[in-house]
């Protein structure tokens, strides 16, 4: 269970962040290179930018709804992750795929024929 307060923290933290970002690409005196520099200094890099593919698989729609959402990683083609959803009307919740869950469902389902 992570830290409700030091979640809030770093959340807070990203939300200024992104709002130095959008002041600085809005200021009309800085061109573009001067605009990446400050970036670059003042918010920096991220320490990394991952593409993953998402495949959503619907069991029941209307409401409530479920199903399963799996992620793959892009470059390996491997089901990495995944989890089981349930949307009542007005809420949301999810639960992680065990690895052994997580097999199942990519199997069950023929993941592999959508890669």
């Amino acid at each position: 269970m992570v830290d409700r307060d030091e979640f809030v923290a770093h959340d807070e933290g990203r939300t200024e962040d992104r709002k130095l970002y959008q002041q600085i690409m809005d200021d009309p005196s800085l061109d573009d290179e001067q605009k990446e520099a400050r970036i670059l200094e003042e918010i920096g890099e991220p320490f990394s930018i991952t593409k993953w593919i998402e495949i959503d698989i619907l069991l029941s729609w209307g409401g409530p709804a479920d199903g399963y959402r799996l992620y793959i990683d892009s470059e390996t083609r491997e089901v990495v992750s995944g989890v089981y959803y349930f949307m009542p009307w007005f809420g949301y919740e999810e639960r992680r795929l065990s690895s052994e869950e997580l097999d199942t469902v990519a199997e069950m389902y023929q993941v592999d024929a959508y890669l």
